[in-house]
């Protein structure tokens, strides 16, 4: 059973377009970078091996063992500022997206309160259909669960696609995708909106800045898997000191398996925000069609009553006539005036905003120390 929308299931249609899993964060290409880098650490290292074996340098080995652990600390630290980096890049872009979310939407409440119904919007189907209801399909403890497949006896490593499996995938190529299978059909289709997505929607843009706490979560997840790989890599450098082979195997493996949780922890934060910035944005196409719907319906309504006006005035002055003409036979008609050009049919000058038309503001935001040293 898989860890995340375990409950759920969305059937989609074979003729449907795939699911595309885009680098959302970045942390896609931190991890493909890393990957390489700790392939080409391995491989240095099986190259040292063997020439340690043809020449029968037990001395050279011994050293290039311990080179090799340090290469692993290296590599930790070097993937951690990557992570932190990205992480902390991505909350700024979204604490401005969604501030500046909030006040489009305050700008709208009135055209937002005259929405009559009737209107469309281009959106996905969704099996889960707010922001917080994404959020509780992430629950916290998945770096806890991550861990507990690190601090093994065993001296085989455990692969990114082994993580995986034992998260209930059937892949780590397949973890995002099954996901948002999961979560919303393949592509957005035309919806009628009802009065109720409307409040969903106003919800989701008032809460979204909950993603930012959930992603502090997953940086403190990283950062634990980081801190069990560096942990592991110098025991591993102790037990070289020390001579000590199986236990070298052994936190080899350790570090191996704490690399490969880090990796699929990424892809996860990647669905993660992936998911949740599809639903903030279809709650925006939602507003911004209501609020489409309900200029419309206001300027039809201001010329309407225009239009009512008008007829009530004639009306009145021509009431006004023949009580003049009754009581005064000699009064002309050229007396009263027809103010029907005075009269605004158009509804020009109301204003239609745009989201894309708000200043960006700068901001400052501070992400928790997460340095791995203890």
């Amino acid at each position: 059973m898989s860890l995340f929308f375990e409950d759920l299931e969305v059937k989609v249609e074979a003729e449907s377009a795939p699911v595309i899993v885009e680098d959302t964060t970045g942390l896609l290409s931190i991890t493909l970078e890393s990957e390489m880098a700790w392939h080409n650490l391995e491989t240095a290292m099986m190259k040292e091996e063997f020439k340690a074996v043809i020449k029968e340098d037990e001395e050279g080995l011994q050293k290039s063992k311990g080179q090799f652990f340090k290469n692993i600390i290296a590599w930790f630290e070097k993937i951690w500022k990557a992570i932190v980096a990205g992480i902390q890049n991505l909350i700024t872009k979204l604490v401005v997206q969604f501030r500046n979310g909030e006040k489009f939407l305050a700008s709208k409440k009135g055209a937002l309160e005259a929405y009559k119904g009737g209107k469309s919007a281009e959106i996905y189907a969704w099996k889960i259909g707010t922001m917080a209801g994404i959020n509780s399909q992430f629950p916290d403890g998945i770096g806890q669960k991550l861990k507990g497949m690190i601090a093994t006896t065993s001296t085989n490593g455990v692969s990114a696609d082994d993580v995986a499996k034992q998260l209930g995938y059937s892949s780590f190529a397949d973890i995002d995708k099954q996901i948002v299978g999961k979560a919303h059909d393949n592509s957005r289709t035309s919806k009628e909106i009802s009065t109720a997505w409307i409040g969903s929607a106003e919800a989701d843009i008032k809460s979204a800045k909950t993603v930012i706490g959930k992603l502090k979560k997953f940086a403190g997840d990283a950062r634990n898997l980081v801190a069990e790989g560096k942990k592991a890599a110098q025991e591993g450098m102790k037990a070289v000191e020390a001579g000590k082979e199986t236990i070298q195997k052994i936190k080899t493996a350790n570090a191996m398996t704490a690399k490969s949780a880090t990796t699929v922890l990424n892809k996860i934060i990647n669905v993660y925000v992936k998911l949740q910035l599809e639903r903030y944005a279809d709650s925006l196409r939602i507003i911004k069609a209501v609020v489409g719907g309900a200029k419309s319906d206001e300027k039809e309504l201001k010329k309407n009553k225009n239009l009512v006006d008008q007829q009530k005035a004639k009306q009145e002055k021509e009431d006004k006539k023949k009580v003049k003409n009754d009581a005064f036979d000699l009064l002309s008609l050229e007396d009263f005036e027809d103010d029907e050009n005075d009269l605004d049919l158009t509804g020009d000058g109301i204003e239609d905003d745009d989201p894309d038309d708000l200043d960006l503001e700068d901001l400052d935001l501070d992400l928790e120390d997460l340095d791995t040293e203890e």
